[in-house]
């Protein structure tokens, strides 16, 4: 608890006469945080000045925000530890999401490659290897298997092939069950 950002708080309404959705936190009387949403506003009855104020508890919200920040972390410190290569690919429109390491791998930065869509991959895999690839996603779309896996080579920026392992997984489907993101 801040009493700092509860005076601060304080001030503004009274030097404003209107505050909203300022999120503060404040201690119950059994001693435990609340997360809060404050909004208030200085009102005038009958010659004197008055606070009407309202807290709406988002202590679930704020404890879930941070539990998806910790999440969030782990999962990006996992990707800096193993040095992967990251892809999301949107089926229906092309759009590919790749991260830095993902261009690392073959010379580049994503700035070089911008902007990046699935013809960004299919650009600099080797010709000979896309008919396979294609056969993988196939019967990864199909269900026959449960990950697309696949070896190929991919056209390093100094020129060289270099070989390359991918693997991924049909995350969303629609209402009739065909791949809309891997």
């Amino acid at each position: 608890m801040n009493d700092d950002n509860w005076l601060f708080t304080r001030e503004k309404l009274i030097a404003g006469g209107r505050i909203q959705n300022r999120e503060l936190v404040m201690r119950k009387k059994d001693g435990s945080l609340i997360h809060g949403l404050f909004s208030g506003d200085m009102i005038n009855s009958q010659g004197e000045e008055h606070f009407l104020t309202v807290l709406i508890d988002v202590t679930e919200e704020s404890e879930l925000r941070a539990e998806l920040t910790t999440e969030q972390k782990r999962l990006e410190n996992v990707i800096e530890g193993t040095r992967l290569g990251t892809w999301e690919w949107n089926i229906r429109t092309g759009e590919t999401v790749f991260n830095e390491r993902w261009a690392e791998m073959i010379g580049y930065t994503l700035e070089e490659l911008s902007p990046v869509s699935i013809k960004t991959w299919s650009l600099l895999s080797h010709q000979d290897d896309l008919a396979e690839s294609d056969r993988l996603l196939e019967e990864h779309f199909s269900g026959t298997s449960e990950f697309y896996e696949f070896e190929g080579r991919m056209k390093h920026k100094d020129g060289r092939w270099i070989w390359v392992y991918d693997r991924g997984k049909v995350i969303e489907r629609d209402s009739e069950g065909c791949p809309v993101k891997m």
